[in-house]
């Protein structure tokens, strides 16, 4: 197969000029997804600990209450919505930090749908022999991955080590709480098989065409739905060549702290390698941190992109002033199952109403609709005031005031 030099873009863009992800509600792709989330999606509770505890997840799991795991487009809708709204807040106190990722909040939040709803592909399935096929062809294109080396100690991997995560089969490594993909100083590249999987889908419902000509709709022999793995995998491959784990060590930190700020040097070389990989023509991904104020096209050197994001971590991190003061709640003692109370699982998330309780404390619920919450709710003057603290409930419920918007 015929290939050409794929390196990137060493030319300095002005502000706007490099096409960063960005994402509307009027798009017909976002639309699209929209409905093929909600007309074949499934919501199942994750086995994955850190995704059963996020907000999305529990919102998931108390609307789909009855519902066999459906939900309706204006629920993608208000969530749209509340954290465009919590955006565009926090943009307004770190614009620096924040204004170029306010613009693709709209497919992020599509993606993080996606990813917690079981959704039938016809895309292909993920296979190390055509993740290894991938690797071959980025090293053979990118002079920077071959061979593998940090600019610090370059010292050079002839060949990184590959670690996969979720794969279902049972074996452990010590990357299996890596959700996505992480890269390492000692030069292990861990990858998790069904986020990469759900990259593949999204790539294909999406039906983006990349323009490598390693893909097979340019005449190569990997999969166009692919694209996003090639970005992810160099996204990765750069933490180590651009030095990133370095900086770990010779920056110090807010107020003077004698380690860098971990968050802070991830958000550098995130925001560095993804306006690179952008700029040069990769297939970005849905999600991710990516910014037009902060890359090597505006600062001179990694030290002044990494004080640029603290100074403005501060200001998001500043509160808009002093809350009122809150009256004192009298101390509540331990709650009392009734008949009747609207409880949660703490478990499945799932509410429902106590219809029995049992002589050994457990008690038993029948499932409620969240619509019928909702319109008590409202039709509530004074909703129930339900302990801020409660005391840990028989057979793992606890008390949910009717009040309360599952």
């Amino acid at each position: 197969m015929k290939r050409v030099d794929e390196g990137f873009e060493n030319r300095k863009f002005a502000v706007g000029k490099v096409n960063l992800p960005q994402s509307s509600l009027n798009d017909p792709r976002m639309q699209n997804m929209i409905k093929v989330i909600c007309n074949t999606g499934v919501f199942k509770l994750p086995t994955d600990m850190s995704k059963k505890k996020s907000k999305l997840c529990r919102t998931l799991a108390q609307a789909t209450v009855g519902t066999g795991g459906k939900i309706q487009p204006q629920m993608i809708y208000d969530w749209i919505a509340k954290e465009q709204g919590r955006m565009d807040k926090v943009a307004a106190k770190a614009p620096i930090l924040y204004a170029t990722m306010k613009n693709n909040v709209v497919a992020g939040e599509v993606f993080h749908f996606f990813e917690l709803m079981n959704v039938p592909t016809n895309a292909e399935r993920f296979t190390t022999a055509m993740f290894y096929r991938l690797v071959r062809a980025i090293r053979a294109d990118q002079d920077e991955f071959f061979p593998l080396a940090s600019f610090i100690d370059r010292r050079r991997l002839q060949n990184p080590n590959f670690v996969f995560t979720g794969a279902g089969d049972g074996k452990k490594t010590k990357y299996d709480n890596v959700p996505t993909a992480c890269a390492t100083p000692s030069g292990d590249f861990a990858f998790n098989i069904p986020f990469m999987q759900k990259l593949i889908d999204w790539a294909f419902l999406i039906g983006e065409k990349p323009k490598g000509l390693k893909y097979v709709s340019n005449g190569g022999d990997i999969p166009d739905e692919y694209a996003p793995l090639e970005f992810l995998i160099m996204h990765e491959f750069m933490h180590y060549s651009n030095g990133d784990f370095y900086y770990h060590k010779i920056l110090r930190g807010m107020n003077g702290k004698a380690k860098a700020d971990g968050m802070i040097i991830n958000w550098v070389g995130d925001f560095r390698s993804n306006y690179l990989l952008c700029k040069s023509g990769y297939q970005a991904l849905p999600i991710g941190l990516y910014n037009d104020e902060i890359n090597y096209d505006r600062q001179k050197t990694y030290v002044e992109m990494y004080r640029l994001v603290e100074e403005q971590m501060k200001l998001a991190r500043k509160k808009g002033g002093p809350k009122p003061p809150q009256p004192k709640q009298p101390p509540q003692g331990p709650y009392v199952p009734k008949i009747g109370d609207i409880v949660e699982n703490h478990d499945t998330y799932e509410v429902g109403e106590i219809t029995k309780i049992n002589p050994d404390g457990t008690v038993e619920v029948t499932p409620v609709d969240p619509a019928k919450l909702k319109a008590q709710a409202q039709a509530q003057q004074q909703p129930p005031v339900v302990p801020a603290t409660p005391a840990p409930i028989p057979a793992g419920v606890r008390k949910k005031s009717s009040g309360v918007k599952p």
